[in-house]
């Protein structure tokens, strides 16, 4: 994590160390919008993952009740989704706004605790040698414990269609979008892969051949992560 020297982080250097938008994608992001996944209870998706080799990728509604802002909340209040002219133009002619909003996102995420959703995966990654990637950045997987990967990290981008073809499935925890286009990547370079969505809603990658385990994530990740130990 990057750190800076005085005061409030600069908003110009967390703006340098952003992906660019033509780094941020591996595809475009998997859409299902009419799909009809098979529902599992999660007895059943331990009995279907217990001896595959899987992944898990967690998204904004694992810190949902941790009360941390979603990423999607941080960039409306830094006004980044109204394009770039306008960031920069708020950040010279009115910096204490978007420093006041950043600031507010920090300071959520330093108080907050993490779930039980996420101290569970930590259990489950040190038992089972599982990776989790992520690309919240609320630190609460840390604070559990856990190392995720970002999506965007160096061994992720290096990682090898061979390799992405010896992962029988994907486990989406409170991930409601394929934002950057792995799942789609993923679903490329191995079609007989599959993915799982645990959530209390249906994601919007979810396809007719993948699964989903409706309901709270944080009473359903403790107890695959007991039914799997």
């Amino acid at each position: 994590m990057k750190t800076y020297p005085t005061g409030s982080p600069s908003l110009l250097k967390i703006a340098s160390h952003m992906p660019r938008k033509t780094d941020y994608y591996f595809a475009n992001p998997l859409r299902c919008p009419n799909s009809l996944p098979q529902k599992l209870t999660v007895t059943e998706l331990c009995v279907l993952i217990k001896d595959k080799c899987f992944i898990v990728y967690t998204g904004a509604g694992i810190s949902a009740s941790s009360h941390v802002p979603t990423m999607k909340e941080l960039e409306k209040s830094l006004r980044l989704p109204e394009g770039t002219r306008v960031f920069l133009t708020e950040l010279f002619l009115h910096p204490e706004n978007l420093n006041a909003a950043f600031m507010k996102f920090c300071t959520a995420a330093v108080r907050a605790h993490p779930t039980p959703a996420h101290t569970a995966l930590h259990r489950l990654t040190q038992k089972r040698n599982i990776c989790i990637l992520t690309e919240n950045i609320d630190l609460l997987h840390h604070k559990a414990g856990s190392s995720p990967l970002s999506p965007h990290s160096e061994i992720v981008r290096s990682i090898s269609p061979h390799d992405l073809q010896e992962i029988d499935y994907i486990v989406c925890i409170g991930l409601s979008n394929d934002d950057c286009g792995f799942l789609a990547h993923y679903k490329k370079k191995n079609p007989e892969g599959t993915l799982i969505a645990l959530d209390l809603q249906k994601p919007s990658y979810i396809s007719d051949k993948d699964f989903m385990v409706p309901g709270d994530i944080q009473q359903s990740v403790p107890a695959l992560t007991a039914a799997l130990l």
